[in-house]
């Protein structure tokens, strides 16, 4: 999957910066995936967990938000 300078290898579940590779977790990786293949779709934050995450129900956790604010 390509996005612009980003590219993910999911058969080896490697991710691409400029061609460079990018060490990721699992997590990182399933968030990247999602956000790629939807982009242009507003995604609501219970969506993300229970893709990512694998939960229906959150509270009161800043996970998303800590994964999403890397640079």
């Amino acid at each position: 999957m390509d996005f612009g300078n980003i590219r993910l290898d999911e058969t080896n579940e490697v991710a691409y910066i400029n061609g460079q590779p990018v060490a990721l977790t699992r997590q990182e990786r399933k968030l990247a995936h999602v956000m790629l293949s939807r982009s242009g779709t507003v995604l609501s934050r219970s969506c993300l967990y229970e893709y990512v995450w694998g939960l229906s129900q959150v509270t009161n956790t800043r996970t998303l938000d800590i994964h999403t604010s890397y640079t």
